[in-house]
């Protein structure tokens, strides 16, 4: 409502909403969602919804559902997408926690779909826990068309992203930050150690439209031109989120 209440609400789980799933004990369904635009092309927004401790393929590979939703919140459809469903090549491995990090990106390729970018940060790409996330290309139907992994090892990311990083605890596709026409994403490593332990960082991924990274800036305790100070612990990007031009330079910004 215009003061703030809740007019309504429409909960989705194992046994409402319309979701059909099934979930399995301790699957984490919910963890990460966002909204993503309308995928299937009935005028109504969709949401993408991480269950980072889906056992597909292994234990807690992970897992993101694509949801279909009606006017009054309830699902329509649902498309899971892990190494077993969904179009995936992954792979994807025990315990990289793919779905923990969720974000959508808008139309990255231009085929008037728009696509996701998934966090894994347990991935082990180059060293232990580093993380990743994947850019997923959607179709209409949900399933992914191709992707992308973006990671310590694939993706075009000079990095590097150090051991226990978990870049992709959030991700986020910021719109179009150096005016090529082509929507950028901010990622979240909340546990990397630049100028102390356990500080965080967020980068700043330029991207081609193939998904693949064309150039990044880290920022952090020690670049980017932060001007805070990150104490220990502080976990500056466990979340990222895009808000929009708000000094008006034509320049999206990011919290």
């Amino acid at each position: 409502n215009t003061d703030g209440t809740v007019k309504a609400e429409q909960k989705i789980s194992a046994t409402s909403g319309g979701f059909t799933g099934p979930l399995d004990a301790d699957d984490r369904f919910g963890t990460a969602l966002a909204a993503i635009g309308d995928v299937d092309g009935d005028g109504v927004t969709d949401l993408a919804v991480g269950s980072f401790r889906d056992d597909d393929g292994a234990t807690d590979a992970g897992a993101v559902y694509v949801l279909f939703l009606n006017t009054d919140g309830t699902v329509k459809a649902e498309q899971k997408i892990s190494a077993t469903a969904g179009g995936l090549t992954g792979p994807l491995d025990a315990n990289d926690h793919f779905g923990l990090g969720v974000g959508a990106l808008g139309d990255l390729d231009g085929d008037g779909v728009p696509d996701i970018v998934v966090g894994a940060t347990d991935d082990d790409d180059g060293t232990p826990d580093a993380g990743a996330v994947y850019v997923l290309f959607l179709n209409p139907d949900g399933t992914a068309k191709a992707e992308q992994k973006i990671s310590n090892t694939a993706g075009g990311l000079v990095g590097p992203i150090s051991g226990l990083g978990y870049f992709g605890i959030d991700a986020v596709g910021l719109g179009d930050v150096d005016g090529d026409g082509v929507g950028d994403v901010a990622v979240g490593a909340y546990r990397d150690d630049d100028g102390a332990a356990d500080a965080g960082a967020v980068y700043v991924l330029l991207m081609n439209t193939d998904g693949t990274v064309k150039a990044e800036q880290k920022i952090s305790n020690t670049s980017g031109g932060l001007g805070a100070i990150l104490a220990a612990g502080d976990n500056f990007g466990v979340e990222v989120a895009a808000i929009g031009d708000v000094d008006g330079d034509a320049v999206p910004d990011l919290a």
